[in-house]
């Protein structure tokens, strides 16, 4: 299968599929515009009707700057971004900062609605992107978790648990724990089990981490490395609810901890002392869950206690060209998502195509997590 223009294509080609219909652009504002804004408003309004959407953005975009703070601006760019397949997370920013602006907006329920068919949009063309990635990765023939474990970790961030299990028992299947060097291995096996517990895969865990174990027994240099992943491992076994499987790895942890030079073995003490303190609150817990003896504390509500979002915080993402950051919306993937898929190298070779795919699928879940926080914490839901 080759991995480059013929898949890409197909992405592009089913984004561009479903374009909604824009509800009525408004024309008026809680605040009078100013007469360039008005005029530029106006022009853009008419680009728009050619339609030339790119056209009717730099007219938006020049109404800005003369009214920086003018909420119909923000709804007529939100239009027409969404009219542009791949700009669905600019187009939402937009319409997040129409409705920051002005709160009581007559068409508010309408913009929400749109916010809503934006979010689907986007969500389809993250899933056909993890799936070409997972093609790739498939198709990797050298011994290596890695793929399956980057492409996991965007599975989880998207809400895909049961592909994430998927890639989380390939990337387990590629890992010989009595092969290569051993605290590499047994690092690995503890992402691999971090990452199944978190998709509540509990069981394929304390597999996983047996394996870790395995490859943590085989480390001779100095006992603190040893030590140090028998520590990873044990606390990943009480995340898993292994208690037997903590217990004994902290024997081991002990004998280990035997051998760390006198002037290092404190730390290791207090390692040890830390995992028998949590083995001891599971147990605990779990007596009181099987008695009925205690009822599980109320947990705060991390939104509650969120400002709602200001009009200068969805300003910041939609302005941002930092590539580094979790929501740069002003970088090319989200700019011209179909021309930055057209300039990944084409290539016979699949992991020079997962090596494409998977940052940019990685980036748009980021941002599309980012902006889904946001719009639990806007106001008038």
């Amino acid at each position: 299968m080759r991995f480059g223009a013929a898949p890409l294509c197909l992405i592009i080609g089913l984004v561009c599929l479903s374009v909604a219909q824009p509800f009525a652009v408004a024309q008026a504002a809680p605040a009078p515009l100013p007469p360039a804004a008005q005029e530029a408003l106006s022009k853009g309004i008419m680009a728009a009707k050619v339609p030339d959407y790119p056209l009717a953005i730099r007219y938006f975009e020049a109404a800005r700057k003369a009214a920086p703070e003018a909420p119909v601006v923000f709804l007529n760019l939100g239009i027409a971004e969404s009219k542009i397949p791949g700009r669905e997370l600019r187009a939402i920013a937009w319409f997040g900062a129409y409705l920051a602006a002005y709160p009581d907006a007559p068409n508010a329920a309408a913009v929400r609605e749109q916010i809503a068919v934006l979010d689907v949009r986007n969500q389809s063309n993250v899933s056909r992107l993890i799936k070409t990635a997972q093609e790739a990765a498939d198709l990797i023939r050298e011994a290596s978790s890695l793929p399956f474990l980057n492409l996991a970790e965007v599975q989880i961030k998207a809400g895909d648990k049961s592909g994430a299990r998927r890639n989380l028992a390939s990337a387990q299947a590629h890992e010989d724990p009595m092969q290569g060097d051993p605290r590499v291995r047994s690092g690995q096996f503890v992402w691999i089990a971090t990452d199944q517990i978190k998709v509540g895969d509990d069981v394929g865990a304390w597999s996983t981490l047996m394996s870790a174990r395995k490859a943590a027994d085989r480390i001779t240099e100095d006992p603190r490395y040893k030590a140090d992943e028998q520590y990873d491992i044990a606390s990943a076994q009480i995340r898993a609810g292994d208690i037997a499987g903590a217990q004994g790895t902290l024997a081991i942890l002990q004998a280990t901890t035997a051998l760390i030079d006198p002037k290092d073995i404190g730390t290791y003490q207090f390692k040890n002392s830390q995992i028998q303190k949590w083995i001891d609150t599971a147990r605990a817990k779990a007596e009181s869950a099987k008695t009925g003896n205690s009822a599980p504390a109320a947990s705060p509500d991390p939104e509650a206690a969120q400002p709602p979002n200001t009009v200068s915080d969805w300003l910041k993402l939609l302005d941002d060209g930092d590539a580094s950051s979790a929501c740069p919306l002003n970088t090319a993937i989200f700019l011209e998502f179909a021309d930055h898929l057209k300039s990944l190298p084409p290539s016979d070779d699949p992991e020079t195509a997962f090596d494409g795919l998977y940052p940019a699928a990685k980036t748009i879940v980021t941002a599309q997590n980012v902006i889904h926080q946001m719009l639990k914490q806007q106001p008038g839901k």
